[in-house]
């Protein structure tokens, strides 16, 4: 591509410096530059030198440089949403559970007459109706957090 785009700047440097380029100002007092000055108008010719094209070599090792730069930044962002991916993965699957633990309290306390807890010696309390009513709503609130 560079070698087409060298070749097409040196036959237009070619036209250019065949033609030659002027310099004239106008009645106005604009200047202007073109190929062929009006007659009427004095006009000066302006010399025209050509940067020499960069070694194809230079280039070569730029553009290598270049490329190895994208392709470690881009290995290095391919292994940070490969990382957010397993985060994301392992974050749904203790979702996941907890949804499930929290439905199946749910479905235990709803569906049970009698609820009790255990104190430290291992007896029973049962719960009244208010109490009742308050662990089914929290077992409610658990399954709102955890699943969709």
């Amino acid at each position: 591509m560079k070698t087409w785009m060298g070749l097409l700047l040196l036959a237009w440097a070619g036209v250019v410096l065949a033609g030659g380029v002027y310099k004239w100002v106008d009645a106005n007092g604009e200047v202007h530059f073109g190929e062929r000055p009006p007659a009427d108008v004095q006009s000066q010719a302006m010399p025209m030198q050509i940067a020499p094209i960069p070694s194809s070599s230079d280039d070569d090792a730029e553009r290598d440089q270049r490329r190895q730069k994208l392709l470690n930044a881009f290995d290095h962002d391919q292994v940070q949403q490969q990382a957010q991916a397993q985060k994301e993965k392992q974050q749904e699957a203790v979702r996941a559970r907890n949804c499930t633990i929290a439905r199946d309290r749910l479905q235990g306390l709803t569906d049970s007459n009698m609820i009790y807890s255990l104190d430290a010696n291992g007896k029973r309390h049962y719960y009244d109706d208010s109490q009742r009513n308050s662990a089914i709503q929290n077992a409610r609130n658990g399954v709102d957090r955890w699943c969709d």
